[in-house]
């Protein structure tokens, strides 16, 4: 019996191969062959009526004049969908070998596990042409799944094994700007991969998709800007006009004080519509979604017919309502960080950071303040609501810095040091500097309202002596929250690491940090300008300087660094480096340094003034009282006192 239908199986598979193709366009074999699972929000039979926009990317595909496709949009938008339906395609009815790229190989696991096993296992005429599951080679079904006529081959751009030895005309690559630019050491990764289709000239297709990073570093922005460079747009229910809608077109109610001045906290994002560009009509949330279904693309560059790239953001997608646009927009202007993350995510455009710039040691140093009593080394103002503390290990000596942070990562550098002695020498021995580096991070501040701080993290950068600054944090990670740190060499790495690393001896942890990219950050926050006649009112963001700590030589150190564009293959980016002649930059890497380990700290600027204000007040309280009755409050002092009083009546006793 199992020749007999062995011997069947064979048979249809000869007939297939005589088949003729089905003559159906990807958008027609999507709506009779596919099923969306049932953990999709449009599970069920696709019907593309409810994504009018995929259309025509999908159909491009069956554009002979079309080699190229890419995409780059929001998060939530169906973007994964259309790119699993033309896989589907491909499978049915166009069946040759497939290779799909992404990030890294948990990546590929993950999108063939979640995406596209349930497609083939949901999809009736799909699971008959894909082979099934091999239980005793499950990296291989993860990875590698076979079907009549061809392949599906998935790697991660962080293994470049995976490529060789496999052609395919069609190349997918998803999240491309999650790829790291050099990330291995056999060259441009997507340019390696799309060498799988060199032989397949006149029928090969490139499909590349992604939310967009940096603008300049974004690998998606390049590619769309090469293409038609195609829009979505959609009519005004008045006017009738098409339009693309941005994110200046959105309104939304708040309250407004006597002065006609917002009130901050007042937003009301329920309220949220879309103004027309052109007759000011205010388009409401049902009318939104309405119009999106007449949308259409229009194309700046309709001549490239080669290559044909799409924009779309969420302001046209039907899986995002205004309000919650409206919310996280609102939420996105407290922080750059929020801001870039809503740009790429909800407005679907790459982050355009305002630091590309050079720094002037003159201008920077016109703005000196002076909040600093020399005399009262240890104490700072009364804005400060978080302490942080950087050092840099030298051959000789350690130098420090310690900021105050304020409401919306407003910072003043309150002291800078320099401990010296040999840093090879354990603390405990004579002239070394680790002992005076840890009585300094233990050290209490005060406020000039008279609140004490201690600071609430510190970092110790491990690139020079990694062992003996690992030695002194050790044991002290979470209790403390001292760490070594370590400047990643990528200039695309994440700022805020995910995790810690861990040496090979499984004890020496250190924090990994994305320092190119928050130099862009700190670039712009340092050519911040204070408003005219500023009477001391607070400016988010600002970085106050005092002429008691600062001088020339921090000055010098600080702009001792440029940012140069660089080209990695066909992507733009920018590099952080020393200027020309300039060997020192210290306090550039520790003012760095400081500004990601406050950020570790994503701290509730709200509660934690809140928290301090009581403080205050209690002081308040105490100092107001008399002598008299201080000594009878339960303070440590008074409380010995007391003990010490009880043991010697108990002596005289006996």
């Amino acid at each position: 019996m199992k020749l007999q239908s062995n011997i069947i199986e064979l048979i249809k598979f000869m007939l297939r191969v005589f088949e003729p193709p089905e003559q159906i366009t990807v958008t027609e074999c999507a709506e009779k062959y596919r099923i969306l699972p049932a953990s999709n929000r449009e599970g069920g039979a696709y019907l593309v009526s409810r994504t009018p926009f995929a259309k025509d990317i999908m159909d491009a595909f069956n554009d002979p004049e079309v080699e190229e496709i890419s995409v780059m949009g929001s998060a939530q938008w169906a973007k994964t969908t259309i790119l699993e339906n033309i896989i589907a395609y491909i499978i049915k009815v166009q069946p040759s070998n497939i290779l799909i790229v992404l990030p890294t190989l948990d990546f590929a696991r993950r999108f063939s596990k979640t995406r596209l096993e349930p497609m083939i296992d949901d999809s009736p005429e799909l699971k008959k042409l894909v082979a099934k599951k091999k239980s005793r080679d499950s990296d291989n079904t993860i990875l590698s799944k076979s079907f009549y006529g061809g392949t599906i081959v998935l790697v991660g751009a962080n293994s470049p094994g995976g490529l060789r030895g496999f052609t395919a005309p069609y190349i997918f690559v998803d999240d491309i700007d999650a790829i790291e630019i050099g990330s291995t050491k056999e060259g441009d990764f997507i340019s390696r991969a799309e060498r799988a289709a060199e032989t397949f000239e006149g029928i090969r297709k490139f499909f590349r998709a992604s939310t967009p990073s940096i603008e300049g570093a974004s690998r998606i922005h390049k590619y769309y800007k090469q293409g038609t460079m195609e829009e979505w747009h959609i009519p005004c229910p008045s006017c009738n006009k098409y339009q693309l809608i941005e994110i200046n077109q959105l309104k939304w109610d708040y309250e407004k004080d006597a002065f006609g001045h917002k009130v901050i906290g007042s937003d009301k994002p329920e309220t949220a519509v879309i103004q027309c560009k052109y007759c000011g009509y205010e388009i409401n949330e049902s009318e939104r979604q309405m119009m999106i279904l007449k949308g259409r693309w229009v194309a700046q560059h309709p001549e490239r017919k080669r290559h044909r790239s799409f924009f779309f953001n969420r302001f046209t997608s039907p899986f995002s309502s205004l309000q919650n646009i409206c919310k996280a927009y609102i939420e996105s202007q407290l922080e750059e960080e929020k801001m870039q993350v809503f740009t790429n995510l909800y407005l679907g455009l790459p982050y355009k950071p305002d630091s590309v710039v050079e720094l002037s040691e003159l201008e920077l140093m016109n703005n000196l303040e002076h909040y600093l009593d020399p005399a009262k080394p240890y104490v700072c103002p009364e804005q400060v609501l978080m302490l942080i503390a950087s050092a840099d290990v030298q051959a000789d000596r350690i130098e420090m810095q310690i900021w105050g942070y304020g409401m919306n990562y407003e910072c003043w550098i309150l002291n800078r040091f320099k401990f010296y002695g040999d840093p090879k020498l354990p603390k405990h021995i004579s002239g070394s500097p680790w002992a005076s580096v840890e009585k300094m991070l233990l050290n209490t501040w005060t406020r000039t309202d008279g609140v004490p701080l201690k600071i609430t993290a510190a970092g110790i950068d491990s690139q020079y002596l990694p062992d003996e600054v690992y030695n002194f944090v050790r044991g002290y990670e979470f209790t403390r929250n001292w760490w070594a740190i370590k400047g990643a060499r990528n200039p695309f790495a994440e700022i805020i690491p995910t995790r810690y690393n861990v040496i090979e001896d499984k004890k020496s942890k250190y924090l990994r940090l994305g320092v190119n990219q928050e130099k862009q950050s700190l670039f712009a926050r340092l050519k911040i300008k204070k408003p005219d006649n500023w009477k001391g009112e607070p400016i988010p963001k600002y970085i106050h300087h005092d002429e008691s700590v600062c001088d020339t030589e921090y000055f010098e150190q600080l702009v001792s660094e440029i940012g140069i564009k660089k080209v990695s293959g066909s992507v733009e980016y920018v590099l952080y480096v020393k200027k020309k002649g300039v060997y020192r930059n210290e306090a550039l890497d520790l003012l760095v340094y400081n500004s990601i380990l406050a950020k570790i700290q994503n701290p509730n600027w709200i509660k934690l003034k809140e928290n301090l204000d009581a403080r205050k007040t209690k002081a308040t309280e105490l100092n107001n009282k008399s002598d008299d009755e201080k000594s009878i409050l339960p303070n440590a002092r008074n409380i010995k006192v007391t003990k010490t009083k009880n043991i010697f009546n108990k002596v005289t006793q006996w």
